[in-house]
């Protein structure tokens, strides 16, 4: 943003926040328009799931992931960044995969 390149990198790119970090940012309308954890269906597709509401014609818009529970798993992955940056993507993908089975298995069970 510094270099004023913030515009160009946008039109490519999208950086959505978590909700609760995005309040800090209303007044902010570069975070509004390119970092909006709420985003319309026309931007992005993936990022929302149409619910209908009953007998409702019309549908409302539901996050499709929940972002607050992606912040804490990101940060219990930030515990073996060191490991996992330097494997091969095949064992690194592996190990991934068994963390996670793992993980939850753990948390399914408390």
């Amino acid at each position: 943003m510094s270099q004023g390149q913030h515009h160009r990198w946008f039109q490519t790119s999208r950086f959505l926040v978590d909700a609760f970090h995005s309040r800090n940012h209303h007044n902010d309308p570069t975070c509004q328009k390119y970092c909006n954890p709420t985003p319309q269906v026309k931007d992005d597709p993936n990022l929302v799931l149409p619910i209908q509401d009953g007998n409702s014609q019309q549908a409302r818009f539901q996050h499709a992931f929940n972002t607050e529970a992606a912040e804490q798993l990101n940060a219990w992955f930030g515990g073996y960044a060191s490991q996992l940056s330097h494997m091969h993507p095949a064992n690194h993908d592996f190990l991934v995969h068994v963390m996670l089975s793992y993980h939850f298995e753990v948390k399914g069970n408390m």
